[in-house]
């Protein structure tokens, strides 16, 4: 809010009054745990697109392409150790591709 003062004229800045604060937090949103999920559908539904690829890149499994297919490879795995688990589900380094790339470009 803006306060004029009668002796200089100008505008002063009032103090700003003071937000109430929410002493208890808000709930955190019931997520049910990923491996206990019934579906790979169920899972995407329960925990959203972006949590599957979240949760995926954690675990250093590839997380690309559709929604629903990251998902049916979180539900694929979610019962496996970490030695159980394909290799081919794993994200490479990254430097085929560039590699690829760079020899289509030369082309």
């Amino acid at each position: 809010a803006v306060v004029s003062t009668q002796s200089t004229g100008e505008a002063e800045q009032a103090p700003p009054e003071a937000c109430p604060v929410e002493e208890t937090p808000a709930p955190a949103p019931d997520i049910k745990n990923w491996e206990s999920c019934e579906s790979a559908d169920v899972m995407l539904a329960d925990l959203g697109a972006d949590k599957i690829k979240n949760i995926l890149s954690e675990m250093g499994l590839k997380c690309g392409g559709t929604p629903i297919a990251r998902a049916e490879r979180l539900f694929s795995v979610r019962n496996l150790s970490k030695e159980e688990i394909p290799p081919s589900l794993f994200a490479t380094s990254g430097k085929g591709r560039k590699r690829k790339v760079a020899e289509f470009v030369d082309r």
